[in-house]
């Protein structure tokens, strides 16, 4: 199959349809899931696999580290890749990061119009293929390693159900993940990328607990007060994201909280100058 370059804005890091589907599991140990049905107020997939957010971690990390990018003949993006930035922006070790693709490439994301399995629109993985670049003379592309040697860049081609959520989903996303991976829990992540996905949020914030049901689905009482309690735990790593937990509320933090001393004591504004007229 031929491909063809095409001038593109830079890949989105992600799209709000991603993420507020929840085909992420919201925890960084996630269970295998058979055809699950995952029904939100934002659409209707179901995911055969095990997709977690340090799936999320590296997926948004290909995207965002992509260093050059052609539209295949079939629509179907080809990423230029470095791994070792992948690796070091999803803060994984060289084997989880092959395991985490390996399992992105194995899942399946089926985005319907309902719950019936006859109202699919679409199927597929988010990864279909992932290997070492080569040139027009077949030659790997490699790049020199500042520990020695060469390291070969990688060649990473979306699936057509993942190439559609980028093409079709109207808000884009463009953050670097680099801080979300740094965070200790699942919910944590899949609270954020949430919040990120609005730009309008409500007054005062969300509640807490609305927003974990938003990324977990319905989860017993016991289950709501251990995600409340990831989430506290990881409250420095909200401010340094925008947020910050505020009693019950998840809010964004205002302008004059992110800039300190918007209007400090300077030194006097009206000092003693030496005599003009003596």
């Amino acid at each position: 199959m031929t491909s063809k370059a095409k001038k593109l804005e830079k890949l989105p890091t992600t799209t709000a349809s991603q993420i507020r589907t929840r085909i992420y599991q919201a925890t960084r140990r996630p269970v295998h899931l058979t055809s699950s049905i995952i029904l939100t107020n934002f659409g209707v997939v179901s995911v055969t696999g095990r997709l977690g957010q340090v799936h999320c971690d590296v997926m948004e990390s290909i995207c965002y580290c992509a260093e050059g990018l052609v539209v295949m003949e079939d629509g179907r993006y080809k990423l230029l890749v470095d791994l070792f930035n992948v690796r070091n922006n999803a803060r994984v070790g060289g084997e989880m990061l092959h395991r985490m693709i390996v399992e992105l490439m194995s899942a399946v994301v089926e985005v319907r119009k309902s719950t019936s399995i006859t109202d699919c629109i679409r199927m597929g993985h988010l990864i279909d293929f992932a290997g070492h670049a080569t040139n027009s003379r077949g030659e790997v592309l490699t790049r020199k390693n500042p520990l020695g040697g060469l390291r070969p860049l990688w060649r990473v081609e979306l699936g057509k159900a993942s190439t559609d959520l980028f093409d079709f989903d109207k808000i884009k996303l463009h953050y670097d993940p680099y801080d979300i991976a740094q965070m200790r829990h699942g919910v944590s992540q899949a609270v954020i990328r949430h919040a990120l996905t609005h730009s309008v949020i409500p007054h005062g914030g969300w509640f807490i607990n609305t927003l974990i049901e938003s990324v977990c689905g319905p989860i017993s009482k016991q289950k709501l007060k251990n995600r409340r309690s990831e989430l506290r735990d990881d409250a420095s790593n909200f401010v340094k994201l925008g947020f910050r937990i505020v009693g019950e509320k998840f809010r964004k933090i205002d302008l004059v909280e992110q800039m300190p001393d918007l209007v400090e004591q300077m030194p006097d504004l009206v000092e003693q100058l030496p005599d003009l007229v003596e």
